[in-house]
């Protein structure tokens, strides 16, 4: 899905209905400034500090489990593709192995800056870091197969992902702009299959790089005041996704425990008892409520942060979109959008902000991925699987897959 740009939600609006959420949601608002204030003032973790990994490690973010309910490892999964070679986890894996060999050779250029938030999508800045981050699911290919492919294939991927990795951490600013930074994440699961594989002061580079992503983070929003409204909108949804997964990548526990506490207010000010959420009132848009649970789908997905209950509300997000994804209701987008930058971008020509009804389609991506963790949702959403998807999220999808009813 294209990445969407929040630059005027900044401005405290109110939102319709349940006025109770209004008191919860200020409360909740507070709390995250001093969550982010926190993490602005501790002192920065050495990464003397992290603990090594061991070879067999597929990485520190969450990648499924196998068949024994624990966590995949590079032995499992080689185990897995060779006993059933035939299964949609083996076809899948081997498809990224096959296409990352296709790949070598191919020319990662990395960006020092992204800036696509508050662009329109004909500015030269954000074709350019759209060209850069689009680059980054190359790197991905290029790391699973260093791990799990064979020699020589295996050593040609990983000298290739590892030259990538170092441009880019050595190149990169980061900004602490979520918008501008989600893009990245398949740079940092890249960075995660990759640790075991680089060396002393590779690691040490690639890992100083992740924590200085999010100290950027909780920087930016440590200087937000308590009513921005990107504290509660998919701003901070997408923060606290890339939040975790530093946290995790730099086994971190103290941001960790923080991006805990930060993600169960977010998620309980963000999504509405009937499903919907904050960015869906706010911006009148489907659009923005597939791109908040996105992020939040990630955030479940690749880190251990979240409860049941904050499983159970991004459940009933997901729940609201039946309906308009079987085609039982419309919803016409933007119509009653009061930011201005929707209707610039229409007025631009941009097909996404257009008042029209909302394409189901458009959630694709979301409900293939959010299948494997919520198997709820998996009987109204079957048309969603199919092959036409980047060989990175149909591995994902098969490797996060869990037991439950079609």
């Amino acid at each position: 899905m294209q990445t969407v740009n929040e630059d005027e939600a900044t401005a405290a609006r109110r939102v319709r209905g349940d006025p109770g959420k209004a008191a919860r949601r200020g409360a909740c608002a507070l709390l995250l400034l001093g969550l982010a204030t926190l993490g602005a003032v501790l002192p920065a973790r050495t990464i003397a500090q992290t603990p090594p990994l061991s070879p067999d490690t597929l990485g520190r973010l969450n990648w499924g489990v196998d068949e024994q309910n624990q966590p995949w490892t590079v032995q499992s999964l080689r185990r897995h593709l060779a006993a059933t070679p035939r299964d949609d986890l083996s076809r899948q894996v081997n498809r990224v192995v096959q296409v990352a060999e296709q790949q070598l050779g191919a020319t990662i250029t990395p960006v020092a800056h992204l800036r696509t938030e508050g662009n329109l999508s004909s500015d030269p800045a954000y074709r350019a870091s759209v060209a850069a981050t689009s680059q980054l699911n190359t790197v991905y290919n290029w790391a699973t197969c260093a791990r799990l492919a064979d020699p020589p294939l295996a050593d040609q991927c990983q000298a290739a992902a590892t030259t990538a990795i170092s441009a880019w951490t050595t190149t990169y600013q980061p900004s602490g702009n979520p918008i501008d930074e989600n893009p990245l994440i398949p740079l940092l699961q890249s960075i995660d299959l990759m640790l075991p594989l680089l060396s002393p002061d590779q690691q040490a580079q690639a890992l100083a790089w992740t924590a200085e992503l999010g100290r950027q983070g909780e920087s930016l929003f440590a200087g937000m005041s308590g009513g921005d409204t990107r504290r509660i909108n998919n701003w901070n949804s997408w923060h606290l996704a890339l939040q975790g997964m530093v946290a995790a990548i730099t086994a971190d526990p103290a941001l960790l425990e923080r991006t805990r506490t930060a993600a169960h207010a977010q998620i309980g000010q963000n999504v509405y008892a009937d499903g919907s959420t904050y960015d869906f009132r706010e911006r009148d848009a489907l659009h923005y409520h597939v791109y908040d649970l996105q992020a939040l789908v990630d955030l479940d997905l690749f880190t251990s942060v979240l409860s049941a209950d904050d499983e159970a509300a991004i459940l009933s997000a997901l729940q609201f979109l039946r309906p308009y994804f079987l085609g039982e209701q419309q919803h016409i987008e933007f119509a009653n959008s009061p930011v201005a930058f929707d209707r610039v971008r229409r007025e631009a020509g941009d097909p996404s902000f257009a008042i029209a009804p909302w394409d189901p389609a458009r959630a694709r991506q979301l409900l293939r991925l959010a299948r494997s963790r919520f198997p709820a949702i998996r009987a109204w959403s079957a048309s969603v699987v199919d092959e036409q998807y980047s060989p990175r999220l149909k591995e994902l999808a098969a490797l996060f897959l869990i037991p439950g009813p079609d």
